[in-house]
C-alpha cells in the first residue's frame, strides 16, 4: 500500500473491534498450539474470532462525506477490504501449525476464508445500505454462523472439516 492508503487506513478504520477480534482469534490460536490434542476445541474459537474481524473494516460513522472525496467511491472501501489479509493471514498460520494433518487443511483454509469473504460481503451490502456501522451487527452473526456447523454437527451426524 502506499503512504496515502496507510495513512487513511490508520485513521478510518475502528481498529478497537477489529484488533479485539484478532486478539481473540491469536489467543485460541496459542491455547491451540500449547494444547495440541485440544486443537478441535479450538481451532474454532480461532475461525469464529478470525472471520468477525473483516466485519468492522467498513465501520465508517462519516460516510455521507468520505464517499464524495475526490478519490472515488471505491478508493476508501478498498483501502479498508485491503486489511483482511491480516485476518486471513493469521487463520492460515493457525491452520498450517495446528490443525490436523492431512487434507483437512485445505478444508480449514476454505472454510476460514469463506466466512471471512462473507464478513466483509455482508458489511459491503449493509454499508451500501446506508448502515454507518455495520460492524456491530455483521460480526456477531458470522461468529454465530461459523459455530453452528461445529455445535450442532455431532448432534446431527454431520463429520467435522
Amino acid at each position: 500500500m502506499r503512504t496515502m492508503h496507510l495513512w487513511y487506513a490508520r485513521r478510518a478504520i475502528p481498529w478497537i473491534p477489529f484488533l479485539a477480534c484478532l486478539l481473540v482469534a491469536s489467543a485460541a490460536f496459542a491455547a491451540a498450539a500449547v494444547w495440541p490434542a485440544l486443537a478441535a476445541v479450538f481451532l474454532p474459537g480461532t475461525l469464529a474470532a478470525s472471520a468477525a474481524a473483516p466485519g468492522f473494516l467498513l465501520d465508517d460513522p462519516a460516510a455521507p462525506a468520505t464517499r464524495v472525496t475526490p478519490r472515488g467511491a471505491r478508493w476508501a472501501p478498498l483501502t479498508r477490504v485491503a486489511v483482511a489479509l491480516v485476518p486471513a493471514a493469521l487463520w492460515v498460520a493457525a491452520v498450517t501449525t495446528v490443525a490436523p494433518d492431512g487434507d483437512r487443511h485445505t478444508r480449514w483454509v476454505l472454510a476460514g476464508w469463506s466466512a471471512q469473504l462473507l464478513a466483509l460481503g455482508l458489511a459491503w451490502w449493509v454499508s451500501r445500505r446506508g448502515v454507518a456501522a455495520p460492524g456491530s451487527t455483521v460480526a456477531p452473526a458470522v461468529a454465530g454462523l461459523t459455530l453452528v456447523p461445529i455445535v450442532i454437527g455431532p448432534f446431527v451426524g454431520w463429520t467435522p472439516l
